[in-house]
């Protein structure tokens, strides 16, 4: 599983050193051209740097590999499982999904611009991430990248306009986050975890049952 992590991290290195300039300079700039949102823009950015970061790298990876046909056909010769091809994918997005949060969370304790954000609001947002990509993945052991990368194209156009919209029409504010306060934040944040979990294992059982199938 290790060595297909570093496999995919050297496929997509060049992308992952821009991405991660990305994330750390520009969130405290686009936080400050959105401090009137107060801590709702925190949550718009930490959400479409958790999408746009899933997308675009994962995104290379896949045109990495369907460059040369032949790629899946020889790391399955290798002595990896198909499952532990598939499995990588998930364990991939997972780290990728760490690596933001971490960063976030450092920037928010040590800018003033960046608003701290609740754990259970966080969990959603990668609750929401997790499930695009438990949608996306078997379809693209089933479908092709090829056949799949519009679907790609327009998310990536769709989602963070279309997220905008529906949040400045619905006019959240801080108050919007606050009306959970009365439930315990640790049993939501724990409900959402376990939710993430069950959504990971059964996208990947499907992937890996698809994937198993096909003949390379």
């Amino acid at each position: 599983m290790l060595k297909l992590f570093r496999k995919d991290l050297l496929l997509i290195k060049k992308q992952l050193y821009i991405m991660l300039l990305f994330q750390v300079v520009l969130t405290p700039v686009l936080l400050k051209q959105m401090e009137d949102n107060g801590v709702i823009g925190g949550y718009l950015l930490y959400f479409l740097m958790l999408f746009i970061s899933a997308l675009v790298l994962q995104n290379t990876i896949s045109i990495a590999e369907t460059t040369d046909q032949h790629a899946i056909s020889y790391l399955c010769a290798l002595p990896y499982k198909r499952s532990s091809l598939v499995l990588e994918k998930y364990f991939f997005d997972i780290v990728l999904l760490i690596e933001y949060t971490l960063i976030y969370f450092v920037e928010s304790h040590v800018l003033t611009t960046v608003p701290r954000l609740e754990a259970w609001m966080c969990c959603v947002c990668i609750l929401v991430v997790l499930i695009y990509r438990a949608i996306y993945i078997p379809l693209e052991y089933k479908l092709g990248y090829e056949k799949t990368k519009f679907a790609t194209t327009v998310l990536a156009l769709v989602v963070p306009f279309g997220l905008t919209g529906i949040l400045s029409k619905l006019n959240l504010n801080e108050d919007a986050v606050a009306a959970f306060e009365n439930i315990s934040k640790n049993l939501i944040t724990c409900m959402i975890i376990g939710i993430c979990i069950a959504v990971v294992i059964i996208s990947a059982a499907v992937s890996i049952k698809i994937f198993k199938g096909k003949d390379l």
